[in-house]
């Protein structure tokens, strides 16, 4: 929270912040909004918004409950369900939170593909917060497991096929992800693209961004 509440210092009217998703550790539907370790995240968001700040929302693996509904009572605009091309400031620029770009974790896209699944989700909403809270309680606690265990090299791998796959289909110059964790700024094999990977935030630690300015993409922390 106060890394957040530092970056969000930063910004002034017109600007506009984009979130790729992951904002919180779990989202387990309508009613999370009131918790005690997020109602203040969620305040902050919408003080910032009512300063005149665009807040921009794709979600990540963590959060993909967090609905359109929920987020305009806090001021921020859900922008697609996956993924994303805006352009700005000249460059066309795709977004992703990028769980679905690592084909090699076929466990995790499994589990993804049954709980974002249209039956699923409507089931999830139907039953009481009480109950889904706990479900991602105990899935969270299970994914945390699995990551802490040693992994097949280039299990977490984005795929550079399917990077230049976007980059030649939509035509974009910048692609900006999240997820993996390891951040960098390199060429596209095969395309005129640039990918964006943004750094990991540790609770209570730097905030670190990646900033868009006169057409040029830049990182720092506060």
């Amino acid at each position: 929270m106060k890394a957040l509440s530092r970056l969000l210092e930063t910004l002034s009217r017109g600007d506009t912040l984009w979130i790729l998703g992951d904002l919180f550790e779990f989202w387990a539907g309508r009613g999370q909004e009131t918790l005690p370790d997020h109602a203040p995240t969620l305040e902050a968001l919408r003080r910032t918004s009512d300063r005149g700040i665009r807040l921009a929302f794709l979600p990540g693996n963590r959060d993909f409950l967090l609905d359109a509904g929920t987020l305009s009572t806090f001021g921020i605009e859900r922008i697609a369900d996956r993924e994303s091309v805006v352009t700005l400031e000249g460059r066309r620029i795709y977004l992703a939170h990028g769980d679905f770009l690592c084909p090699n974790d076929k466990a995790y896209l499994r589990t993804a593909a049954v709980l974002r699944n249209p039956a699923t989700l409507a089931l999830i909403r139907a039953l009481p917060f009480s109950v889904t809270c706990r479900l991602a309680l105990r899935y969270r606690t299970h994914s945390e497991a699995k990551r802490a265990k040693p992994t097949a090299p280039g299990l977490y791998d984005l795929s550079e096929e399917m990077l230049a796959d976007i980059a030649g289909r939509l035509g974009v110059d910048d692609l900006v992800i999240g997820h993996v964790h390891k951040p960098v700024d390199r060429p596209v094999a095969g395309s005129r693209a640039v990918l964006h990977i943004l750094d990991p935030w540790e609770e209570d630690g730097k905030a670190p961004y990646l900033e868009l300015s006169d057409g040029v993409f830049r990182r720092g922390a506060v």
